[in-house]
C-alpha cells in the first residue's frame, strides 16, 4: 500500500498528541469497542455453556467451546482475502462505517441467544461475529498509514496493538463475571449493543480514505485468492516467517483463552472466578510481554527473542500441566471458590 500525508494538521510525534486528532482517535475508540464486545460476548457463551448449559443439556461443555472458538477464527481464514481485497477497492472510512453499523444488529442477536438456550444460535451467532471481525481487520489496519505519517505509524500502531489487548481483558472478564449473576445476561446483552451503537457513531467521524486501488478485480474464490497471497508471501522469506510467527502467537493465544473455562472446571474443579483468574492472569501478560519486547529492542524491528520466548512459553506450559494434575480433588460436587483454590 501506497503511503500517503496524512489528513488536516502536520504530523505529530507522540503517542499522546495522535489521540486528539481526529484522523486517530475515532478509529482507535471504534476498533477498542469492537475488541471488548466480541470477547464480552465469547466469554459470556463460554461461561454460559461450561458452568450452567453443560449440564442442562447433557452436553460435553468443553468441546462445544471449543467448536465455538473454531467457529469464530475460521472466518480469517475463509474472508481475510476478500476482505482485504475490498479494503484496497473501496474507501476505507466507509467501509468502516457499513461493517460497525452490521454489528450492532451481530451483537443484539447475541443478546436474544443468551436467553435462548440453543446451542446452534450460540455457534452461529459466533461465526458471524467472527466474520464482521475478520472484514473489518484490514481496514483497521489499512487506514493507519492512510491517515498517519511515516514517523507516527509505530507510534500509532502501538496504541492499537496496547488497547485491543486492554479491550480483551476488559471484555472478557465482564462477560464471563456477569452473565450468571442476577440479571447478567440483561446487562452484559444490553452492553454490548450499546457499545456497538458508539462504535458505529466513532465510525462515523472516521475520515475518509480514498481507495488505493479502485479499478481492481475482485476474486470471490476465496481459497484460490488466499493461495495466490500465501505464494506472493513465500518470495520473502522475512515476510513469511513473520506470518508464521504471528499465526502462532494468535493461535496459542486463541487456544489457551478457550481453554481456560473448561480447564478451570474439569481439571481444577473450580468455579468461573478462578477463569475469570486464569483469563486476566494470561492477557495481563501478553501485556506486559509486548512492554518488555519493546524496551529490549529499543524500537528496532527484529524478531531475534522470538525462539527464545517460544522455548520459554513452552516450557511454562508443560509446567501448567504437571502443577495441575497434582491438584487435589474438590469435596463433594461442589466447585472451588477463588479463595479456595488460591489457598
Amino acid at each position: 500500500m501506497t503511503h500517503s500525508q496524512p489528513i488536516g494538521t502536520m504530523p505529530v510525534h507522540t503517542q499522546g498528541s495522535l489521540l486528539r486528532t481526529q484522523r486517530f482517535f475515532p478509529l482507535f475508540v471504534t476498533q477498542a469497542l469492537g475488541a471488548f464486545n466480541d470477547n464480552g460476548l465469547r466469554y459470556a457463551i463460554s461461561i454460559l455453556i461450561i458452568y450452567d448449559l453443560a449440564a442442562r443439556l447433557g452436553i460435553n461443555g468443553g468441546m462445544v467451546v471449543a467448536l465455538g472458538a473454531a467457529l469464530f477464527i475460521v472466518p480469517y481464514f475463509l474472508f481475510s482475502a476478500t476482505a482485504g481485497q475490498l479494503a484496497d477497492k473501496y474507501d476505507k472510512a466507509l467501509l468502516a462505517r457499513r461493517i460497525k453499523g452490521l454489528e450492532i444488529f451481530i451483537m443484539a442477536l447475541g443478546w436474544a441467544s443468551l436467553y435462548l438456550d440453543q446451542i446452534w444460535l450460540h455457534m452461529s451467532v459466533l461465526f458471524i461475529a467472527g466474520t464482521q471481525a475478520a472484514f473489518f481487520s484490514p481496514v483497521k489496519y489499512g487506514l493507519l498509514p492512510q491517515h498517519l505519517a511515516r514517523d507516527e505509524l509505530v507510534g500509532g500502531n502501538g496504541l492499537i496493538e496496547m488497547t485491543t489487548f486492554v479491550a480483551i481483558l476488559l471484555g472478557t472478564l465482564f462477560g464471563g463475571s456477569l452473565v450468571l449473576q442476577p440479571f447478567g445476561k440483561a446487562i452484559v446483552g444490553a452492553t454490548i449493543t450499546g457499545l456497538a451503537v458508539i462504535g458505529y457513531l466513532m465510525a462515523r467521524r472516521i475520515p475518509m480514505a480514498p481507495a488505493p486501488a479502485p479499478g481492481l478485480v475482485l476474486n470471490w474464490n476465496v481459497f484460490s485468492e488466499t493461495r495466490r497471497i500465501l505464494r506472493f508471501a513465500t518470495e520473502r522469506r522475512d515476510v513469511f516467517e513473520a506470518i508464521l510467527g504471528i499465526s502462532w502467537f494468535w493461535f496459542v493465544g486463541v487456544m489457551m483463552l478457550t481453554l481456560f473455562p473448561p480447564f478451570t472446571k474439569d481439571v481444577l474443579q473450580s468455579a468461573e472466578t478462578v477463569a475469570n483468574l486464569f483469563i486476566a492472569t494470561f492477557t495481563i501478560g501478553i501485556g506486559a510481554g509486548s512492554l518488555l519486547a519493546n524496551s529490549l529492542l529499543k524500537g528496532e524491528v527484529s524478531a531475534r527473542f522470538a525462539p527464545l520466548a517460544a522455548i520459554i512459553m513452552t516450557f511454562f506450559l508443560i509446567d501448567l500441566y504437571f502443577a495441575s494434575s497434582l491438584a487435589p480433588p474438590a469435596s463433594g460436587d461442589v466447585l472451588r471458590t477463588l479463595p479456595q483454590f488460591l489457598s
